[in-house]
């Protein structure tokens, strides 16, 4: 049993801090393999708004790509944001780029 009620999760400003995994720098950077995954995208899909504000997100999503149900659930994912408090997702921009590789990823095999 936890230690607080999920109500108390807002209340904690700590709460997200202490889940995540420690940063590593691939978190602020695209790694080669994401580059070139990008580069195989058709232009018009490229994810350019989400690999420069967010690139470890971008090299996540390059790293599940090659299995469509796994990079479908991912977008699903990132486009939904249940985890509740005052978190506002993504800009609008990296919202439509998400939409069109979701698009993409469902109608190629």
């Amino acid at each position: 049993m936890p230690d607080f009620m999920p109500s108390q999760i807002e209340q904690r400003p700590d709460y997200w801090e202490q889940r995540r995994r420690a940063a590593v720098p691939t978190d602020r950077q695209l790694t080669g393999p994401t580059i070139e995954w990008m580069r195989a995208l058709p232009s018009a899909h490229s994810p350019q708004n989400l690999a420069n504000r967010f690139p470890r997100v971008a090299n996540a999503l390059a790293e599940a790509w090659p299995e469509r149900m796994r990079a479908v659930v991912m977008i699903e994912q990132l486009m939904l944001d249940d985890r509740g408090g005052e978190r506002r997702g993504f800009p609008a921009a990296v919202q439509g780029e998400l939409a069109q590789l979701l698009a993409l990823r469902q109608s190629v095999p």
